[in-house]
């Protein structure tokens, strides 16, 4: 009986994007949270509330940074002063 092996190079473009991979799911993973944490915060967080609430301070300044950034561009939140609230699916 043979078995069915894949070429080596689809093995070796499977191993070298594995890392990269996991980062970007880890990451959507984070970003998940990210939104999770609004959302169970009534849909809108402060400045003040980001800064000093123990849930948000989960997240390093440059991730909350970078998502707000994102969620801004995505059409998934907006930002009105020092308010940032979401427009998701949970938050309309």
């Amino acid at each position: 009986m043979s078995v069915h092996r894949p070429p080596a190079l689809v093995l070796l473009a499977l191993a070298a994007c594995g890392p990269a991979a996991t980062a970007q799911q880890a990451e959507g993973d984070r970003k998940a949270q990210f939104i999770a944490t609004i959302e169970s915060l009534g849909c809108s967080v402060t400045d003040e509330q980001a800064e000093t609430l123990p849930q948000m301070l989960e997240f390093t300044p440059d991730e909350t940074d970078r998502f707000i950034g994102e969620l801004i561009i995505e059409e998934r939140a907006m930002l009105k002063g020092n308010v940032l609230t979401l427009k998701t699916e949970n938050c309309r």
